[in-house]
């Protein structure tokens, strides 16, 4: 059921009903709402880069924290997104969603730059597994029931 209200220009359309007045919540309350709430879950990033889109999207947007923003760039899950505006008014969250088709090839060797320079490769080794060809449909398994964390690279000349 829908609690939005819609209006035609159809002279024969019924009228759209009123919102309900809004009621007082006490503080606790509305923490405890806010507890229950899927698309709000415990707060542990601070920023996030997608590349999945769908279900994972949804849930890095309701694991962020106040202020936090989630570059998006891929649609390997899906084109949906299962959620609701609770992350971006509650918790101050950006989407920002990434072209890396359009955009222009210098801005794109710029950004390639930008990352050789700054970005710790010890760190990517740490959220980096290597998993041999023979070993992608258990891990694909994994990755859809949410427990693969990072990246895994495929080794074609793992045995």
């Amino acid at each position: 059921s829908s609690s939005a209200a819609t209006i035609s220009s159809t002279a024969s359309a019924p009228r759209a009903r009123a919102p309900p007045a809004p009621t007082k919540m006490s503080c606790w309350q509305l923490t405890s709402c806010l507890q229950q709430f899927p698309a709000l879950q415990e707060q542990l990033s601070a920023a996030v880069v997608d590349t999945v889109g769908s279900t994972t999207l949804a849930n890095a947007l309701a694991q962020c924290k106040y202020g936090a923003s989630i570059a998006a760039c891929g649609l390997a899950g899906g084109m949906d997104l299962p959620t609701t505006v609770a992350p971006f008014i509650l918790r101050n969250v950006r989407l920002l969603g990434v072209d890396s088709v359009m955009a222009p090839l210098s801005l794109r060797q710029e950004a390639w730059q930008c990352l050789s320079e700054s970005l710790d490769r010890t760190h990517l080794a740490t959220m980096t597994s290597e998993i041999s060809l023979d070993d992608c449909i258990d891990a694909g398994a994994k990755i859809i029931a949410g427990e693969v964390r990072g990246r895994l690279l495929v080794d074609l000349n793992r045995q």
